[in-house]
């Protein structure tokens, strides 16, 4: 495999891992509420405990678009050599 095959694999595989980070805060958080449904006292600690963990979220899907941009840009630029008929250059040997 060449560097820029195993660098497109790399670049599909992180924002699955980022998806993946995000599916699983968001069971923790469904798992959370239904496991401190109860009492009344029990709500208002679930629902602060709930509302920190969305801004968890919140913040996990923020970076996640974040890479996915520079992901883009990236395969952009790739795109654009390769279009160009530039591609990966080796240094020069001795």
């Amino acid at each position: 495999m060449s560097p820029l095959e195993i660098r497109l694999i790399l670049d599909t595989l992180l924002p699955f891992a980022v998806a993946l980070a995000a599916i699983g805060t968001g069971g923790k958080i469904i798992t959370t509420w239904l496991r401190n449904r109860g009492g009344r006292a029990g709500n208002e600690e679930a629902l602060r405990d709930i509302s920190r963990q969305l801004q968890q979220l919140q913040e996990s899907v923020d970076t996640m678009a974040v890479e996915v941009e520079r992901i883009e840009e990236a395969q952009r630029f790739n795109a654009r050599l390769l279009a160009e008929g530039r591609g990966p250059q080796r240094p020069p040997t001795p």
